[in-house]
């Protein structure tokens, strides 16, 4: 489904992103396909709360951590804003 969606100009065209963001895209997708699954698994198993609602918060949840430890911030500073 990540190959069709990239080839089918989902995330723009195939023509403008290049062969190496068609290709990390691809991988994302596919790395998050796979998390989804084992975590389905994992809470399937008895560790989680016990319904597919608590596999979409945990993915939720999991998103922001990454998204948080990964994302970029900003400072304000008296010269301007410096971003980290």
């Amino acid at each position: 489904m990540a190959v069709v969606g990239v080839y089918s100009g989902l995330y723009g065209p195939t023509e403008y992103l290049g062969i190496v963001n068609c290709v990390l895209i691809v991988l994302q997708l596919v790395g998050a396909g796979v998390i989804i699954v084992l975590m389905d698994e994992l809470l399937q198993k008895g560790s989680g709360l016990g319904n597919a609602v608590s596999l979409f918060i945990s993915a939720n949840i999991f998103g922001q951590i990454v998204w948080e430890c990964l994302s970029f911030s900003s400072i304000q500073s008296p010269e301007g804003n410096a971003e980290f």
